[in-house]
């Protein structure tokens, strides 16, 4: 089940990893930094497009975004 809070928590580390700031994230996604900040701490959901965004911008499965599994990238040829 999607826990927002997990997504928050994996949006965040994911943030981190790239050593950026939220202002150049949100930048980056086309959000204001309020917004970038309600999505890390689990008060405001995001679309499923957005969803796709993120997941091509920090190169991780939706999946993984979701909490639905820990592994961050698929397999190569594991939906095939």
């Amino acid at each position: 089940m999607f826990d927002q809070d997990t997504f928050g928590d994996r949006l965040k580390s994911l943030r981190s990893r790239e050593e950026k700031s939220p202002e150049e994230i949100a930048k980056l996604l086309e959000l204001s930094t309020d917004q970038l900040h309600k999505l890390e701490n689990g008060s405001l959901g995001a679309s499923l497009d957005f969803l796709v965004k993120l997941a091509n911008y920090f190169q991780v499965s939706t999946d993984y975004l979701l909490g639905l599994t820990d592994i961050p990238h698929l397999e190569q040829g594991a939906s095939d």
